[in-house]
């Protein structure tokens, strides 16, 4: 068992050199994470699927067919119909092998355990993959983006129109080589794919019950902020 305190918990309360050290510490256990290669990429390691490419490990997890767009509004029928086209204008560029490295895929405040000034642990590896190292952005950037949906219920109102835009500073600080990409934008957009579309599937399915508006709603902010604004490239360049 892990000592340490849940940094949800504290987070908004830390003063800035506190955000700094644990965003610091973070990077290098990023970093001894991605030193781990792999021959091939498997999102995530647990699908016990794995492929010669990481744009073949993505076709088989995003697939627009589970949704059934008929029963959309019209706003988000063409929503989808945008993220549709430009996942087929853009997978080709992850055509790449020979990238993969052991990712994390789920770092986030709960995830993170803190005493003192110190990082203690991070667990929960279940979405681990194998997968290029910028890979490891998407939650990253999610979380970061809107902790507010990664924190539990009763936090929620803690981390309200709360943004990490500082601590992703601190990121690029003592980890630039994440960010050091051909394409990053396009990248990461491509990797969000299955995450944002899994909204709406999870909604159809009724996964979201009793929260359906909350649903719809992070995914029209997703879409927004991820794929219809210049947020990532103000964020990532």
């Amino acid at each position: 068992k892990l000592k340490g305190t849940n940094s949800a918990h504290g987070w908004t309360k830390f003063d800035i050199k506190q955000k700094e050290r644990l965003i610091a510490q973070l990077a290098e256990e990023l970093k001894k994470y991605h030193s781990i290669k792999s021959p091939r990429y498997a999102i995530p390691i647990c699908s016990n699927t794995s492929f010669q490419s990481i744009g073949a490990a993505l076709r088989r997890i995003i697939d627009f067919g589970e949704i059934k767009v008929d029963v959309l509004s019209k706003e988000h029928r063409s929503d989808i119909e945008f993220l549709k086209e430009f996942y087929e204008n853009n997978i080709g560029i992850l055509n790449e092998e020979n990238t993969a490295v052991f990712i994390h895929n789920d770092i986030h405040l709960e995830n993170i355990l803190y005493e003192g000034g110190d990082i203690t642990g991070i667990i929960d590896f279940d979405w681990s993959s194998y997968a290029p190292r910028d890979y490891e952005l998407r939650q990253i950037l999610e979380t970061f983006r809107c902790p507010k949906y990664t924190v539990e219920d009763r936090l929620e109102p803690f981390y309200e129109n709360y943004q990490m835009i500082e601590e992703l500073g601190f990121l690029k600080k003592y980890y630039p080589d994440l960010f050091k990409q051909d394409n990053l934008i396009t990248r990461v957009r491509l990797y969000y794919l299955r995450k944002i579309l899994h909204r709406v599937i999870d909604f159809q399915q009724g996964i979201w019950k009793g929260k359906d508006t909350k649903a719809m709603q992070i995914f029209s902010e997703e879409m927004r902020d991820i794929y219809q604004t210049d947020w990532l490239e103000k964020l990532l360049v």
